[in-house]
Formats: structure tokens, sequence, C-alpha cells
């Protein structure tokens, strides 16, 4: 994931996750990873936050989440059992 700004920490927080922040890494260039194992055919739904700050990555779907009271998330439908987002 690449911010539109430059942060020092970037968190993903996640269904997948129980909405918990998962920090993640920093591979340069204001780029941000992190792995995930998850199950194929289902659709999940996260964000960002960075330095504080919740944020969408709008190069990517996005959707009013109904579970999170209609808030802006990105979502994800997996095809495979390993995900990374970057």
């Amino acid at each position: 994931f690449t911010p539109f700004d430059n942060f020092k920490t970037v968190f993903i927080c996640a269904d997948f996750t129980k909405w918990e922040k998962r920090q993640m890494n920093n591979i340069g260039g204001n780029t941000f990873s992190a792995n995930f194992k998850l199950l194929k055919g289902y659709r999940y739904f996260y964000n960002f936050h960075a330095d504080g700050q919740k944020i969408c990555d709008f190069n990517k779907e996005s959707i009013d989440n109904d579970y999170r009271n209609k808030e802006l998330s990105n979502f994800i439908i997996v095809d495979s059992n390993s995900v990374r987002f970057e």
C-alpha cells in the first residue's frame, strides 16, 4: 500500500483481524506491506490507519460497509489462500 502522503507508521484494520490494528512493514519508498492467510472465495473488508488517520486506498475497490455503520472500506475477494497487501 502506497498512501497519498508520507507516513511513518501504517496499520491495517480488517474484519480478518477482528478490526484490531496490525502494523504493516515499511518496504521503502513510502510503501507498506503485510501478509495474511485468508480463506479463498470470501470477501473481506479493510481500512488503513496511517499516523493516526483512518484512510482508504482509492486505487482499490471500496464500498460503504454495512457492518461498520456505512463506513467507507476497501474490500478484497480472495482468489488464493495467501494475500499480500501492498
